[in-house]
């Protein structure tokens, strides 16, 4: 009977990984959102100026004007990863990112079910509800350190890093709010 349950288990996580790559495949299509070139500008001005900027760098009609970076810790590393790989870095990227994600999904829904099924099918409907925010943007940042604040807060000997993880998530992107209101 064990290894009969092994044997559905693990044909589970077969047709879960197959879910998920299918996912990434989604995210290899070619770079058409124009809000993530804006990013990497940002991130390339940051890199070269060596600083966050206050006032619009960019626009001619608003040149000078107060600016509010709010993802700067994400542009930065989008110039970082484009000056060491060109875009190639960005399919890794966000399978990093989204296996953070989907990892995090099912170490929290096993923790609270002990059930390998009902952590399938979370896992499932988490892939299919993430394949439409797989584009290079702050916000996949935000789902995996979500996944990260609901893991570290289940176990008090984890809450530590918290106050780091929070600092992260607010420099990559503005949902920071929706952690603390989680916590």
């Amino acid at each position: 009977v064990a290894t009969a349950g092994r044997a559905v288990f693990f044909s589970g996580l077969t047709v879960l990984l197959g879910i998920f790559v299918l996912g990434f495949l989604t995210a290899l299509k070619p770079l058409g959102n124009y809000d993530w070139g804006w990013h990497l500008a940002g991130g390339r001005y940051i890199a070269e100026e060596g600083t966050v900027p206050h006032t619009d760098p960019f626009s001619f009609t608003m040149l000078g004007e107060r600016w509010l970076t709010q993802s700067w810790l994400a542009e930065l590393l989008y110039s970082w990863g484009e000056s060491n790989w060109g875009l190639g870095f960005v399919p890794p990227m966000m399978l990093l990112l989204s296996s953070i994600t989907f990892l995090g999904v099912g170490i929290v829904s096993y923790r609270r079910s002990r059930s390998e099924w009902s952590t399938a099918i979370i896992l499932a409907l988490t892939t299919l509800l993430m394949i439409s925010f797989l584009v290079p943007r702050p916000v996949l940042f935000s789902l995996a350190l979500f996944a990260l604040v609901v893991v570290a807060w289940d176990r008090p000997e984890t809450r530590w890093t918290l106050p780091f993880l929070f600092w992260i998530w607010a420099s990559v992107h503005g949902s920071f709010a929706i952690g603390l209101a989680y916590v």
